[in-house]
This record gives structure tokens, sequence and C-alpha cells, in this order.
């Protein structure tokens, strides 16, 4: 799936998105060119079991027209550009609660896009809420050694983590103290950015490849376990 999102997310940049419209209304047009022909040689033929064929086919043909047309539309929200803001007023609660969309909106940019893509927009997007993770009053990540053990190979997964678990604090302001709850999410946005950039940006880690294979239930035992 990020293999394919990455792909539709390079297709839709720029001048890709007006290749694959063209790709599409081609596509679609010649499909309708030939559909009256198919259809004359179907009568011609006398065989009705062809036209019940062509009947299907041309049911298929528009399930996957739909598909690839849903999934464009995805990616494009998907891939929605994130700009910094630029010099944001962060002197009160008010100013602070002002920046959670952006905040969001930067932390989401982050784990979507490769880490070895955009360096000097990331550098900013970091330091942007990393000021907000800092002096945001409604906030408190608890940082722990277990946590930053798993980042020690990658520095880039401490901001992730940092992230996931304000992404889930601002979206969830009722469970912002619930220890468990906010660590599940931030292992969860690290889990999800090792794995999109293994290879690509990020090096192995042994101890994050264990967690990768814990189920559900097994990663919220590791994290009360070092929670305790």
């Amino acid at each position: 799936m990020y293999l394919l999102t990455g792909v539709l997310n390079s297709l839709l940049s720029g001048d890709g998105k007006f290749f694959v419209f063209i790709a599409v209304r081609l596509c679609t047009s010649i499909f309708w060119v030939l559909l009256p022909i198919w259809i004359k040689k179907v009568l011609y033929l006398g065989k009705p079991e062809l036209f019940f064929f062509l009947i299907q086919t041309m049911k298929h043909m528009q399930r996957i027209t739909l598909s690839f047309l849903l999934l464009i539309s995805f990616s494009t929200t998907f891939a929605q550009d994130f700009y910094v803001p630029n010099n944001p007023t962060l002197e009160n609660e008010v100013d602070y609660k002002k920046q959670e969309k952006n905040v969001v909106d930067g932390i989401n940019w982050l784990e979507n896009t490769e880490v070895g893509k955009q360096s000097e927009k990331r550098i900013k997007a970091n330091a942007f809420i990393l000021k907000w993770m800092m002096g945001t009053p409604t906030i408190t990540i608890g940082v722990q050694d277990f946590q930053s053990e798993l980042t020690r190979k990658n520095s880039d997964l401490l901001i992730t983590f940092l992230g996931g678990w304000s992404k889930f604090a601002i979206e969830n302001p009722t469970e912002k103290d619930n220890q468990l709850k906010c660590n599940l999410a931030g292992f969860q946005s690290l889990l999800k950015v090792y794995t999109l950039n293994k290879g690509v940006g990020m090096k192995k880690d042994k101890k994050v490849e264990k967690l990768i294979k814990m189920n559900a239930s097994e990663l919220e035992n590791w994290v009360k376990e070092n929670l305790e």
C-alpha cells in the first residue's frame, strides 16, 4: 500500500495530475468508440452468450474505472501539501490552540513523506512542531528510556513518536493524559514511518523489527510492562 501510494503521489504531483487525467480520458474514449463495433459483431455472429459476456465486461470496466478514480481521489487528498506556518505567534494557550490543526497536518505530512525527500521543508516542519510541543500548556509528553532506545539508530523516529503522541492527544482531548493510549499512538506512528522508509532512509533496527511482528494486543502489553 505504501509503494502504491508513493507511485500515485509521484504521478499526481505537478504535471503528473494532467497525464493521469489524460490517460483516464483516453482509455474511456477508446472503450466507448469500440463498444458499438463489439455489439455489431456479437449481433452478427448470433451468439447470445457473447452478448451477455460483453455486458459483464462492461460492468467490470465500470467497477475498475470507478475504483481507479476513487483511488486517485484518495491519493490526491492523502498527498495534499502542508505549508509550514511562517513565524506563528505562540505566547499563550489560545495561540497554541489555534495551531493545533497545523500541527496535526504537519505530523501527517512528516509521516507520509519519505525522510530523504524535501529535507529543507522537513527541518522547518520539525522545528515548528517541536516548538509547539515544548510550549503547549495542554499536553504533556512523557519520554522514557524504553521509547528513546527505539530511536537511537534512526533519530527521525523520535519526532515521529512525539508526533504520534501529540496528534492523538489533540484529536482525543479527553484521553490526552492516558499514558498507555498516547504511547500506543506514538509507537504506531513510529512503526509506520520505519516501515515506509526501511531501506530508503532508515537503518535496520532489530528492536523496532521486533515490535513490528507484534499484534495489537502484544504491543499494548509490551507498553504496559514498560510503563510499570
